[in-house]
């Protein structure tokens, strides 16, 4: 669905991401019934892994040889269920494409949002698919020993009742015990409604259900940088400034939660879309474009900041506490301040022991829609409490830009709190931390 040049994998090595979902497509494996061909692949697979990136395979999409109900090739929304005849040519597909790949991939997951119509088409069900599941997962790990499996990859967000509903029929039928992780998605233009208390919901279900060992991944997230008529967020006015804004909440506010995974969809925008055939119009969610070479956005840009940032000497930390203030503080404002300092979001972590705290204003990123005037930058204080190492040389980082300055004035109070500023206070977030913490990361 795009160019598939050096050019691409090159950018992707440069954003700093470890890891990669890729769709495999049954058909374009089994063209002719019986016989597979895993080049183009394999082709993506070691460009992938020769940029550093590990990926993951995603088992999707039908075969029009034993999905006789659909007349496409793709067979997006027919799962191979419907007869003896389809589960044996999927099995044995699974078979051949595991066995190819023991050693280069490592994490199968079966099937792709079977809670939405548009990849089950006889309607989302939850015992079919676990059906599918329960077909799937001993071929896996028959087929390779080291291999985990990936169940839910659910299109509805955990942020949604609907979803639990869902998620918990899976387990009374004993997803936990087929599955070594298990995916949801979200598409939201304030990834903030995705709350904490989901994510400790989501766990508390999987322990109590004998999922203590399942990981729980962010799975697919992300924002178009143009309006849409197909995919998620379709008819949404974005621009590339939204999409990257998105992109800096969506994933520090995953990071927040202290979710195993998260994922960015997608690398590269779609330069059409198959969908029960060729649907000649671009989609518009990836960090780069379908140019000759191609454009990264600004969302790349951002992206590639905070995988700088968030490598793995940064961890989360739950003993900082960062507020913000006014000075001097206008009367006027004694209870609109309160609203604003509701609407702020932190994430607190550590870098080489050093604090490393995100702040940033949930505010409406689409300020037009509900007749609100644009986002103003505030210039504020910020307050920083910490158990732990205090910060010494105090900065603050634009991940957006990838700009650092420092603020003006530090006032310690005391050996565990100081206040800082001006600093700004933006619609998406912004990283204090201490110089010593990212100066190996600094370019000048």
């Amino acid at each position: 669905m795009w160019e598939d040049t050096p050019d691409l994998y090159r950018l992707a090595g440069a954003s700093g991401t470890k890891h990669a979902r890729v769709q495999t497509g049954w058909f374009r494996c089994e063209r002719e019934k019986g016989t597979y061909d895993f080049a183009w692949l394999e082709a993506i697979v070691d460009k992938l892994r020769e940029q550093g990136i590990q990926p993951w395979f995603n088992l999707g999409y039908g075969n029009k040889h034993y999905c006789t109900e659909s007349g496409s090739d793709d067979c997006a929304g027919y799962p191979p269920i419907a007869d003896e005849a389809a589960r044996t040519g999927w099995c044995n597909y699974v078979k051949a494409l595991v066995r190819h790949f023991a050693g280069k991939v490592t994490h199968y997951e079966i099937w792709n949002e079977a809670d939405c119509s548009g990849f089950w088409l006889r309607g989302p069900n939850c015992d079919e698919y676990m059906e599918l599941v329960k077909l799937t997962s001993p071929v896996i790990r028959a087929s390779d020993a080291r291999a985990k499996v990936i169940g839910g990859a659910i299109g509805r967000s955990i942020a949604l009742q609907y979803a639990f509903d869902i998620i918990l029929n899976y387990l009374e039928q004993g997803i936990a015990r087929h599955i070594d992780a298990f995916t949801y998605h979200r598409y939201h233009i304030m990834p903030e409604l995705n709350r904490s208390s989901d994510n400790r919901l989501l766990r508390k279900l999987f322990d109590e259900h004998g999922g203590a060992h399942v990981e729980l991944w962010q799975g697919e997230s992300g924002c178009p940088s143009v309006p849409s008529t197909i995919e998620a967020l379709a008819n949404t006015p974005v621009t590339e400034t939204i999409q990257a804004k998105v992109a800096l909440r969506s994933i520090v506010t995953d990071l927040a939660f202290g979710v195993d995974y998260t994922c960015y969809f997608t690398l590269s925008d779609f330069k059409y879309y198959y969908r029960n055939g060729l649907i000649p119009k671009p989609t518009y969610f990836g960090l780069l474009t379908t140019d000759a070479p191609p454009r990264a956005k600004p969302a790349f840009y951002a992206f590639q900041n905070l995988c700088t940032l968030f490598d793995d000497q940064t961890e989360l930390a739950e003993d900082l506490k960062v507020d913000i203030e006014l000075d001097p503080f206008p009367e006027e404002e004694r209870f609109t301040f309160q609203e604003l300092k509701i609407r702020l979001h932190t994430a607190t972590f550590r870098r080489h022991g050093w604090p490393l705290i995100a702040y940033w204003e949930a505010a409406d990123l689409i300020p037009e829609v509900a007749g609100n005037p644009p986002y103003q930058v505030r210039e504020l204080l910020l307050q920083l409490w910490t158990a732990g190492k205090p910060l010494q040389r105090p900065v603050v980082i634009d991940p957006a830009t990838g700009e650092l300055f420092e603020p003006e004035t530090v006032t310690v109070h005391s050996a565990r709190r100081l206040e800082l500023g001006p600093a700004p206070l933006k619609d998406y977030p912004m990283i204090l931390t201490d110089y010593a913490a990212i100066s190996e990361l600094i370019c000048t």
